[in-house]
C-alpha cells in the first residue's frame, strides 16, 4: 500500500512539474511562437495597447554615438545630405541583436560625432515599452530585443 502511494505521488509530482515547466517556459522546447507583426505607426499611435507587451515590428534601426534606435525611415540629413539619419518618432532599442545581424547592417563613416553609425532595413521581437529610456530619458518607447532579422 505504502509503494503505491508512493507511485501516486511521484506520478502527481512529475505532472505538476511539467505543468509549471509548461506556464513559465511557454510549452514545449523549440515551440516558441513569435507575436503577431504589428505596424510601426501601430505601435506608437496606440502604445497603450501594446505596453509590457512581447511585440514583432519592421523598422529602420539606427545605431550611433547616443543612439540605438528603431524608426520608420530614414531620410538624409539636413546638415549632410549624403548621411542619413532616422525619421521621429524613434523607439528606443535595447538588447543583443546578434553579431550576424549588426555584421550585415550598413554603416556610415563620416559622422559629426567621429563614431560610426551603423543602419539597416529590420524585423524585431522584443518586449515593449512606453515611459522614458535612452540617452537622456529622451525616447518615450522601447523595445527589449530577444530576436533581429535583416530585410532586403
Amino acid at each position: 500500500m505504502k509503494r503505491r502511494a508512493h507511485k501516486i505521488l511521484r506520478c502527481w509530482l512529475a505532472i505538476g512539474i511539467s505543468l509549471v515547466s509548461i506556464s513559465l517556459f511557454g510549452g514545449c522546447k523549440g515551440a516558441t511562437q513569435t507575436p503577431a507583426l504589428i505596424t510601426f505607426n501601430d505601435l506608437v499611435s496606440q502604445p497603450a495597447s501594446y505596453n509590457n507587451r512581447a511585440v514583432t515590428v519592421e523598422g529602420y534601426f539606427f545605431a550611433g554615438f547616443e543612439i540605438s534606435a528603431l524608426s520608420s525611415g530614414l531620410v538624409p540629413s539636413i546638415y549632410d545630405p549624403a548621411r542619413l539619419t532616422p525619421v521621429q518618432p524613434l523607439i528606443w532599442i535595447t538588447g543583443d541583436l546578434g553579431q550576424s545581424v549588426y555584421q550585415n547592417l550598413q554603416q556610415q563613416s563620416d559622422t559629426p560625432s567621429g563614431y560610426p553609425e551603423k543602419f539597416g532595413h529590420i524585423r524585431l521581437t522584443g518586449l515593449f515599452q512606453q515611459g522614458k529610456f535612452g540617452h537622456l530619458d529622451a525616447y518615450n518607447f522601447q523595445i527589449s530585443v530577444t530576436q533581429a532579422t535583416i530585410l532586403p
